[in-house]
């Protein structure tokens, strides 16, 4: 076990930020998958059509009364990870545990929240669609 860490690796606070470690991070890759999928999830649904050009839906015949949770959830999440992505480039540089555990808690309840919301926008819209 190494000492020295401190909470929430407090102790191991530096001032030097070396990206090719930084992009090497499993979280960082992770985000930058989940900045990818936000990204082709609103791209998706705000062009409201499929790979035949149109989307056909089983209520109201207009695709703009079906999509908007899912668009907004792709926006909010896209814009929680270029958040979260600025802090994980920062968090190596904050000394204070108690900001740390801020960003960690926000982190955790961001990410759960998102999960759960992105369930509901997949169970929502997925039996609106016919292909």
């Amino acid at each position: 076990m190494q000492g020295g860490g401190g909470a929430y690796g407090a102790g191991r606070a530096t001032g030097h930020f070396d990206l090719s470690v930084y992009i090497k991070k499993p979280e960082v890759i992770l985000r930058a998958v989940t900045w990818l999928l936000s990204m082709i999830v609103f791209s998706c649904l705000s062009s409201s059509a499929d790979f035949y050009g149109e989307v056909n839906c089983n209520r109201d015949d207009n695709v703009y009364t079906v999509y908007p949770l899912g668009v907004t959830i792709s926006v909010i999440a896209f814009c929680g990870v270029m958040g979260f992505l600025v802090l994980d480039a920062l968090f190596d540089n904050i000394s204070s545990v108690q900001k740390r555990k801020y960003i960690v808690t926000a982190d955790m309840a961001f990410s759960g929240v998102w999960t759960f919301m992105s369930l509901v926008c997949f169970s929502y819209t997925t039996p609106q669609v016919q292909l």
